[in-house]
């Protein structure tokens, strides 16, 4: 039984190659995932803007702005939040 739901070969890798969706694999398992659009990116910036370290902290702790990371997990699998 099809998934009528399911794209085709030829719909996921015209959305690969205009940049909407990436293939990810984690802990290996294969799931396409959507890309963020730029609302989201200016949303994300705007909340990132107003982090800021807490008062009393460690000295030798601080605040690190990452754009766009990817998590390498023990089992070499990588993960972007």
């Amino acid at each position: 039984m099809t998934n009528p739901y399911q794209p085709s070969s030829d719909d996921l890798e015209h959305l690969m190659r205009i940049g909407a969706i990436k293939l990810e694999r984690t802990a290996g398992v294969s799931t396409w995932e959507a890309l963020p659009s730029s609302r989201h990116q200016m949303v994300v910036d705007q909340i990132r803007a107003t982090i800021t370290a807490t008062s009393g902290g460690a000295a030798t702790c601080g605040c690190h702005h990452l754009a766009d990371v990817a998590v390498r997990f023990p089992d070499g699998s990588l993960k972007r939040p």
